[in-house]
């Protein structure tokens, strides 16, 4: 970068300190027409002033270099007009060929122009490296796309962000061993504890074993250890707990809300301020498509899941059914910025 260029930078810098916008723009506009910056500054000014012509002139002159068509590209995919964005992609391509930001624009464009996903899907494993703004994008138009094909898609599952390979293999192994020492643990703890109290001792080993056979995947069985718990205790919480979160993983909404009420009631202002329940509400919420009453459920539970991908998805996903696509694509890149287990992959299709 010239040293024009480093010096024209470093004042704008500064009067952007300075809450003196304007001016920080008019310095860079300067360095522009004395032809002595590069396309670096040209980028700033254009994101300053919200003028993209002159760094459009100076990458149709040449002077622009890949980064100038990939600005002009993504400014042209905001703004809808995707014939451009395609164009200008296409151009950055031309001089860097394996850029990830440009091959995951190119392959937006393309999509929104056609319907086209073959682009996208060429480069699906590259897409998680391209620019957080052209994720979100991407994101928003697929699942546009799916909504129109299938209305009842409620979008990606939730899941873990598994280890795969032998190294998933030994962990999976450490996990059951791990369930088994828990197991063994609870059941000595429940002999001492409820040493006097037969009845209660029945009760919680019914759960015990239902944590066990649930933990290692039998959940018909486990499911029946927690329902004979709950006919001995019909208020057992932890037997309701497991009860509720198996019927809304087979989709049985109207039993997971009966559950829930029941927990509600019995927990009283505890249960209403629980985290994992009020994630239920919301849950619930989401998917009988009452997308007006999860939003603000799911916008509560933030602070409290900082590190969570599928609330700030699902927070987009019901912005995207109410039609606010610009604070959806928000969200959408909040939730692809934190770990997830290959969302935009899985959305795009293999």
């Amino acid at each position: 970068m010239s040293l024009q260029s480093i010096t024209a930078i470093h004042a704008a810098a500064r009067l952007l300190r300075s809450d003196r916008k304007n001016d920080a723009a008019k310095r860079l506009a300067l360095a522009v027409d004395q032809n002595v910056a590069d396309h670096r500054v040209g980028i700033r000014l254009a994101l300053l002033s919200a003028d993209y012509s002159p760094l459009l002139k100076a990458a149709q002159e040449g002077r622009g270099g890949r980064a100038a068509w990939l600005f002009l590209a993504l400014e042209r995919a905001l703004a809808n007009d995707y014939a451009k964005a395609e164009e200008f992609a296409r151009r950055a391509l031309d001089m860097t060929p394996n850029n990830m930001t440009a091959q995951a624009l190119f392959g937006l464009a393309r999509f929104r122009r056609t319907g086209d996903l073959s682009k996208l899907r060429q480069h699906v494993a590259a897409l998680p490296h391209a620019a957080m703004k052209v994720q979100g994008l991407i994101l928003l138009a697929v699942e546009q796309s799916i909504a129109k094909a299938n209305p009842s898609d409620t979008g990606a599952e939730e899941k873990d962000d598994r280890t795969t390979g032998s190294l998933g293999r030994v962990l999976d192994l450490l996990d059951d061993l791990a369930i088994w020492i828990y197991w063994l643990i609870s059941v000595a703890l429940n002999l001492v504890i409820n040493a006097l109290d037969p009845a209660k001792r029945r009760i919680y080993w019914k759960v015990i074993e239902g944590d066990r056979l649930e933990g290692l995947g039998k959940d018909d069985l486990a499911l029946e250890q927690f329902a004979m718990a709950l006919e001995l205790s019909p208020g057992c919480v932890e037997a309701l707990e497991s009860m509720m979160k198996h019927s809304m993983a087979r989709g049985k909404y109207d039993e997971t809300e009966r559950y829930l009420n029941r927990l509600l009631a019995i927990l009283g202002e505890a249960g209403a301020a629980d985290p994992s329940l009020l994630k239920m509400q919301a849950d619930l919420a989401f998917f009988q498509r009452q997308f007006g009453k999860a939003t603000p459920l799911y916008e509560r539970l933030q602070p409290q899941f900082q590190l969570s991908y599928i609330i700030p998805y699902r927070i987009g996903l019901c912005l995207l059914a109410g039609g606010d696509d610009r604070r959806a694509v928000e969200y959408f890149e909040q939730a692809l910025s934190q770990v997830n287990p290959g969302l935009l992959r899985e959305r795009v299709g293999p």
